[in-house]
């Protein structure tokens, strides 16, 4: 049983400490590959994934139908196999806003080396797309308009950043807008707003999604820019993802080696305001892509649930689904020994005196459940819910507990994925009325 107390960890009992039997951070795992089968799928289910990030931006409409309704098969084949009614797993899309792609390599090789301040041709003509080399590379933004100085090894498809520049190129263009309508109409429980500098950006996105059911938005930092206005960007947001690719490389020289200090910054910051923050990038990518877990992996995860981060986005770099299975398998074991620590009595006491009265109703049940299970050291809050609302405010407090929240909205225990250290169930007053004709 975990009680809501300051956890030292300087003390040696601390590694006796007993762990979670569930982790309890949610993990998004990009889904690149639409050869995966339903089986595949099922396996990265069964192994823990919570979220599944489509990668969807190169694709046709019947290739995203198909990945969604295979994932929709691997779900039912849970249900039989566990014998469950209902397997809430969510989806998400990422707009591909003002990010930039390089083309495929004119050789057969894996890479080629860009020899540091050699002079090089970006291009945006399409018949260069397929013909990148060390003189000449294609990049798919007609307004990149900037001298580069650059070295290292180029691959197919790369992400091209420009550090400390101006995205001349428009945010969201009528790609990203086809995207938001594929969403809209299949149902999709979150966008991914990538290189978000300012709130109007997000603003527009909820402005074009009229529906009470929207997608719920989650913004991309990669800029300085974006870091600047990270208070009015989280006030329209529905959560924050910390593009650790990207941000390194667009910053000024100075921050650049001050990324773990930028992510407990933002963490607290989310932490402060009740925002869910996803770390993406440097998320055990060699041992998705090679099959090596090394120590310092390890302990970027480690450190990552340490400064209360909500959840981790894997990206789609394995080359088979068994490897992904091995990472998540990973997370779970680290976060399951790692979370018992983070629970913080002087946090919980700081929230309470930090709340605005008068508060509405939902606040003031949710204080006082809370209150109620720091009193009594509970080890469940079972939370009716109907859109996760409530949901959200409990998880600005973070109990200690489990949460589980039960909702009638199929919708709603998929979204409620978003939130660490809560579990979605499926309530139907079928099912309900069926077990009083049992008995």
């Amino acid at each position: 049983m975990h009680q809501l107390v300051d956890t030292d960890l300087s003390d040696p009992n601390v590694f006796f400490t007993t762990p979670n039997k569930s982790r309890r951070c949610p993990v998004m795992v990009t889904i690149g590959d639409y050869n995966e089968t339903s089986v595949d799928l099922q396996q990265l289910l069964e192994a823990g994934m919570n979220i599944a990030k489509l990668k969807i931006a190169e694709t046709s409409t019947e290739e995203r139908s198909f990945i969604l309704e295979r994932l929709k098969k691997a779900t039912q084949i849970c249900c039989r196999k566990y014998d469950v009614q209902y397997w809430p797993v969510a989806t998400c899309v990422a707009l591909k806003n003002s990010m930039v792609k390089t083309g495929l390599l004119e050789s057969e090789e894996e890479y080629i080396e860009i020899k540091e301040d050699s002079e090089i041709i970006l291009t945006n003509e399409d018949k260069y797309y397929d013909k990148c080399n060390e003189k000449k590379i294609y990049v798919n933004n007609p307004f990149l308009t900037i001298d580069t100085n650059i070295g290292g090894f180029l691959s197919n498809v790369c992400d091209f950043c420009t550090r400390v520049e101006n995205h001349s190129r428009p945010f969201i263009t009528q790609k990203d807008w086809d995207i938001v309508d594929f969403a809209i109409e299949y149902e999709i429980d979150m966008i991914i707003l990538n290189y978000v500098t300012n709130r109007e950006v997000v603003k527009e996105v909820k402005k074009y999604v009229k529906d009470k059911k929207r997608p719920m938005i989650l913004s991309g930092i990669a800029t300085m820019k974006g870091l600047k206005n990270i208070d009015d960007i989280m006030k329209e947001s529905d959560g924050i993802v910390l593009s650790r690719e990207f941000l390194p490389y667009e910053v000024s020289a100075t921050y650049r080696y001050r990324l773990p200090y930028i992510q407990k910054w933002l963490a607290a910051k989310c932490f402060q305001v009740g925002k869910p923050l996803f770390i993406c990038g440097g998320v055990f990518e060699e041992a998705l892509r090679f099959g090596k877990f090394r120590y310092p992996q390890t302990t970027d995860v480690c450190n990552a649930i340490l400064d209360g981060i909500s959840g981790f986005i894997l990206k789609s770099c394995a080359p088979s689904t068994t490897l992904t299975v091995k990472v998540l398998k990973s997370i779970n074991e680290i976060s399951c020994f790692v979370e018992p620590l983070i629970t913080s009595s002087s946090h919980f006491m700081r929230i309470i005196k930090e709340v605005k009265v008068p508060v509405n109703a939902a606040e003031a049940a949710v204080i006082a459940c809370v209150m109620a299970a720091r009193q009594t050291n509970s080890r469940v809050i079972i939370l009716p819910t109907v859109s996760g609302a409530t949901v959200r405010i409990l998880n600005w407090i973070r109990p200690p507990c489990l949460v589980i929240a039960i909702s009638s909205d199929v919708r709603t225990t998929r979204r409620l994925h978003i939130y660490r250290g809560v579990t979605p169930l499926l309530f139907s007053s079928k099912y309900l009325l069926d077990s009083f004709q049992f008995m």
